[in-house]
């Protein structure tokens, strides 16, 4: 039988020539791409999460819920109840998953986009700090907004809401704040994933010249891959891709285009995403600044969904001028979703695609693998 010629063989080696760990090992197999480590922006979410929700259970009153109710010492105790080895983290290897040569070749992904992909995922383990702890900065850089956040967002939401508790004293208690806290970190972790992607890409060109042609190869592959469903895809989703691209701004043909796209078929989405483009211009970096900005994904995550949430609410209020009710009037005729679920596309935008009642267990996955966002 003939051998199939591996086109991710180059991406491979330079997988094992830059990683910064001792221990690497290449899973291949399906058609995905993401490393397996432990970051510390989603293990700082999963803590205050765990920390959340147990608050609540003890009979905490969510507006009571203070900086003093998360000290540093506590959220590292927090992780330890969820089988992290604190002591052991530094020394834990990493895994990269990538297609099989047959799925590979099957893709046409050739050698340029296999090193995009690589040189990516690469710059998830040098960039966000790959089996690092949270610091005591970090904590004090986030909290206060990400409580405030908790505090504030998602109430009158029909998708979120419509998930309840269990139990009819659960309903009359602080418990029943959990389906909603569970959707907002739910959607944090969604808008992190893309906050990293954007400023990795732009730490990746200026530390490493070679990462540019293979970056913009790469997204022009994701782009034909996602033309085949984009004018189907929903409000929410559309969002999420528009900021990724806006942000990661790679000046190629193809971004030229699928802006265009954008603005024909989802003017409205384009529109709230150009309110917010100045979240995503602190990710844009311009020096290798890479410990001061560890934090920013997770900090311009938080900012654009109190925006998101307040945009919704004038949706709710009938507070919209009337330019966004002209734009509102051009999305409906070329989104299908939106025109029949206004609000509930826009919670897709806020939480993702939240079905379950307790995203617990989602947020403690993501702690060691960075997958993409979620096609929603």
């Amino acid at each position: 039988m003939e051998k199939i010629y591996d086109t991710l063989q180059m991406a491979k080696g330079l997988f094992l020539g830059i990683s910064p760990f001792d221990q690497n090992e290449i899973i291949r197999g399906e058609f995905k791409f993401y490393v397996e480590a432990t970051f510390p922006l989603y293990l700082l979410l999963a803590t205050v999460h765990h920390q959340v929700k147990d608050l609540l259970h003890q009979g905490k009153a969510l507006e009571t819920l203070t900086l003093k109710h998360f000290s540093y010492q506590s959220l590292i105790n927090q992780a330890k109840k969820m089988g992290v080895n604190i002591n052991q983290l530094s020394r834990q290897g990493v895994k990269l998953y990538l297609p099989t040569p047959e799925i590979a070749l099957e893709s046409q992904l050739d050698e340029a986009i296999g090193l995009g992909v690589v040189h990516h995922e690469l710059g998830h383990l040098l960039y966000d700090k790959a089996n690092e702890l949270f610091t005591k900065e970090h904590v004090k850089l986030i909290l206060g907004k990400l409580l405030n956040l908790i505090k504030n967002v998602g109430y009158e939401s029909k998708s979120v809401m419509s998930i309840t508790c269990t139990s009819e004293n659960e309903k009359q208690s602080e418990l029943r704040h959990i389906p909603r806290i569970d959707a907002i970190f739910h959607g944090l972790n969604r808008w992190v994933n893309i906050c990293m992607d954007i400023r990795i890409e732009h730490l990746l060109k200026l530390q490493y010249a070679s990462s540019k042609n293979r970056l913009e190869s790469l997204q022009s592959y994701i782009f034909q891959i996602e033309d085949v469903y984009l004018s189907e895809s929903k409000f929410g989703t559309m969002i999420g891709l528009i900021m990724r691209d806006l942000g990661k701004n790679h000046q190629t043909p193809s971004l030229k285009t699928r802006i265009q796209f954008y603005q024909s078929h989802f003017p409205y989405a384009f529109e709230l995403a150009q309110k917010m483009i100045h979240l995503i211009e602190p990710l844009q970096l311009k020096s290798l600044q890479i410990e001061e900005t560890l934090h920013l994904p997770l900090l311009q995550s938080i900012e654009m969904i109190s925006l998101l949430d307040q945009e919704r609410l004038k949706l709710i209020q009938n507070k919209l001028t009337a330019n966004e009710l002209d734009l509102i009037k051009k999305e409906q005729g070329t989104c299908r979703y939106f025109r029949k679920n206004q609000i509930q596309a826009f919670e897709i935008a806020i939480f993702g695609q939240f079905k379950s009642v307790d995203a617990t267990e989602t947020v403690s996955q993501n702690i060691q693998s960075r997958k993409d966002p979620e096609k929603t």
